[in-house]
């Protein structure tokens, strides 16, 4: 008789999404990833905001293969829910050993650093899924056959997709978002889902894929390089009027005026009447000299009134900003149709993971519990510990912090029909 073991794929692996016949995924079933499914598929329905799995088990014990075969099964119901699930991993030693070393303060007091370093590895982890996300999609709307018109090159809308995951390192403004939806004609419907879904019926799809990315390649800038922006209004006006009063004589154009005005003032006496000869003289005389005088009558007045206010705005983009910019663009990415789930790997691995990870979810507990699914998966002593806390105090701090806390058990009959699908038997 000889047993040979069926050749298998993993969950999340390349063979598994098309189902190969040779290569099936063959797990054994357990009651926490029943309630790890049923939670997920409520999640992406939208039937709650969030939630927070604490998954323990011995080394081994097919913890990240439980919840990797769920978030499978979940997402080939795609069809039928609100949103798609969007796996972002994290690892446990990596996120946490700073902090571990050097940050286990309860108070919160000398670990701000380094809980701002675990946000910005969260943030990281976040913005490299989602880019892997559009990037596929991208690529398969490219292929399609409504981008390949006949006036476009062969290989133009392949051509598109490379230099669109190349671009999307660098950073991409809205409207470089918006030309590259509207070359593939997916600025309605978008190019997150396929035609024909609830979400692709949505008008506003593209804007929301846009506005989600472009939130995201924000926030990735900040912890990437240095971010400034500036913003300034002026205001300002002025009024002048000017007047003045001068009287100018000038002896060279005297005489002249004045022989001429002479000569009419004895041409006027000449033809005067007897009884107003001298009225007519005295008249022409005056008029002699008004008219030798040369007059420059000008007035000016000043008046000055001027108001000018500045103002600068400079937004605050340092990393210390990101418990508040994290559960924005969880809720942005939603509104696109991707639903966050952060696995948070390999705790078991991290030293002193219990001063460690309780200041972390503490403090973001909206983040990881009610803003996004987060699932923790630790080694069995952890839950151990766990319990005990919350004996001695039933309704202390921890009790909160996880909605659902699994333990890696599996029955006798559920092993058997494992093994049974697993092992090949002949003769």
């Amino acid at each position: 008789m000889s047993i040979r073991i069926r050749s298998r794929a993993e969950p999340m692996s390349l063979r598994a999404p098309v189902g190969v016949p040779e290569r099936p995924i063959i797990l054994a079933p357990s009651e926490a990833g029943a309630l790890l499914h049923h939670e997920l598929r409520r999640y992406a329905d939208g039937e709650v905001k969030g939630r927070s799995f604490l998954v323990a088990g011995h080394r081994g014990a097919g913890k990240t293969t439980m919840v990797e075969a769920q978030l499978r099964d979940v997402a080939s119901q795609g069809q039928e829910l609100k949103m798609r699930l969007l796996p972002v991993y994290l690892n446990g030693p990596a996120l946490l050993d700073e902090l571990a070393a050097g940050g286990k303060s309860e108070s919160g007091i000398g670990d701000e650093l380094s809980i701002s370093r675990v946000l910005q590895k969260v943030l990281l982890a976040l913005y490299q899924a989602t880019g892997r996300e559009y990037v596929l999609r991208f690529g398969i709307c490219a292929r399609s056959a409504d981008v390949r018109r006949p006036a476009l090159p062969l290989n133009e809308p392949l051509e598109m997709a490379a230099r669109f995951e190349l671009e999307l390192a660098e950073g991409l403004a809205p409207g470089r978002l918006n030309e590259l939806w509207r070359y593939l004609d997916v600025v309605d419907r978008g190019l997150l889902f396929n035609p024909g879904t609830t979400r692709s019926s949505d008008p506003q799809q593209g804007f929301k894929e846009i506005v989600a990315l472009h939130s995201l390649n924000e926030a990735y800038m900040r912890i990437a390089g240095k971010l400034q922006d500036s913003y300034e209004r002026n205001a300002n006006s002025a009024q002048s009027s000017e007047a003045s009063f001068g009287l100018e004589a000038k002896g060279a154009d005297f005489v002249k005026p004045l022989a001429v005005l002479g000569t009419g003032a004895a041409v006027t006496a000449a033809s005067a009447t007897p009884g107003n000869i001298g009225t007519a003289l005295w008249l022409g005389l005056v008029s002699a000299l008004g008219a030798s005088m040369l007059l420059k009558l000008s007035s000016t007045r000043k008046r000055s009134r001027e108001a000018k206010r500045g103002r600068s705005w400079m937004p605050d983009t340092s990393a210390s900003t990101l418990d508040r910019v994290i559960p924005l663009l969880i809720d942005r990415l939603k509104q696109a149709g991707l639903a966050p789930v952060f696995i948070v790997d390999e705790l078991d691995k991290v030293e002193e993971l219990w001063g460690a990870l309780s200041p972390v979810v503490r403090r973001f507990k909206m983040l990881f519990t009610e803003s996004s699914f987060t699932c923790l998966l630790v080694d069995r002593s952890h839950f151990e510990q766990l319990m005990r806390e919350e004996r001695e105090d039933e309704r202390g701090r921890h009790f909160s912090y996880f909605s659902h806390r699994v333990l890696m058990n599996y029955e006798p009959a559920q092993l058997r029909a494992y093994l049974s699908e697993l092992l090949e038997v002949k003769p």
